[in-house]
């Protein structure tokens, strides 16, 4: 979710696919931006804008901001950040960044950002892959599942459960696995 402020103060959110780094010095990412959203031109005027990572039961909010809604905030709780950024609650992470250049891409507007706050918080992101989304878990590989789905460990037997934490090997030992059996309607204008 992208969030920003109007010039005229309304709060601005959408739903996007994804953000990119761009440099680690300075901090820059970017994301693309429809032409046709409603919200294009207020996006573009904006100073300041924040990536919200959605933590994997917010998939409402991520409904919600895909779908033109008079008022995409109504019953959604967030509070005004830097530049009174709109930052929503119970995200995982937050990037805060002040809009450095935006590009012509096509049908798009690519907007570049450098961060100047980041917060991040526990939990598990919210994915959207093959047009459902899902959750992440560790590849069945990263845990040493065996076919009869136990893992061998010092000679006994274990649940992948009990595998030891930490992040994957690699990022190719990331499954994502189906969370919500309903696909998003493609009737619906993102905005």
């Amino acid at each position: 979710m992208v969030t920003a402020r109007a010039p005229d103060g309304r709060p601005l959110g959408l739903t996007v696919n994804s953000f990119s780094s761009v440099s680690l010095n300075p901090p820059l990412i970017l994301w693309s931006l429809s032409r046709q959203a409603p919200s294009c031109p207020d996006f573009c005027r904006a100073t300041h804008f924040a990536v919200n990572v959605l933590e994997a039961r917010q998939h409402h909010l991520s409904r919600q901001f895909s779908t033109p809604l008079p008022d995409k905030f109504g019953g959604v709780e967030f509070a005004d950040g830097p530049a009174r950024v709109p930052l929503l609650t119970g995200v995982i992470a937050l990037f805060v960044c002040r809009k450095v250049w935006q590009y012509d891409g096509g049908d798009h507007i690519i907007l570049v950002g450098e961060v100047e706050h980041y917060k991040y918080n526990e939990g598990e992101p919210l994915v959207f892959h093959s047009g459902r989304y899902r959750i992440a878990t560790r590849h069945l590989r990263y845990c040493g599942m065996t076919r009869a789905g136990s893992r061998e460990l010092g000679g006994s037997r274990q649940n992948c459960d009990n595998a030891p934490q930490g992040g994957p090997a690699s990022p190719l030992d990331t499954v994502w696995v189906p969370v919500l059996n309903t696909r998003p309607s493609h009737a619906t204008r993102r905005s």
